[in-house]
């Protein structure tokens, strides 16, 4: 697996946590605009990440897509993931 693969699904599995956590903290009494700090900030430090600390290795035209990759498929299952938890939460 090269790392846009990695970088892709570890965007996946943060979209699934930050829509849990979003969801948390909503059933706490945050409002919404907590949980769309979370998904930026999560998002934001994955960015970050993928930039400077590990550094990935493609040409300077591509530097676009380690922003890109994953962003659709991040947003669509935190936005799943918070509302499925919260039609749960409410039965």
């Amino acid at each position: 697996m090269n790392q846009v693969d990695k970088l892709f699904w570890t965007r996946v599995l943060l979209g699934i946590a930050s829509g849990l956590l979003s969801g948390i903290i909503a059933s706490l009494g945050g409002e919404i605009y907590g949980g769309l700090s979370i998904v930026l900030i999560v998002y934001a430090i994955s960015y970050l990440t993928a930039r400077y600390v590990v550094r990935m290795n493609l040409p300077q035209q591509e530097f676009r897509k380690i922003f890109t990759t994953g962003l659709s498929s991040f947003v669509a299952l935190w936005l799943f993931t918070w509302i499925v938890y919260n039609t749960l939460m409410t039965l």
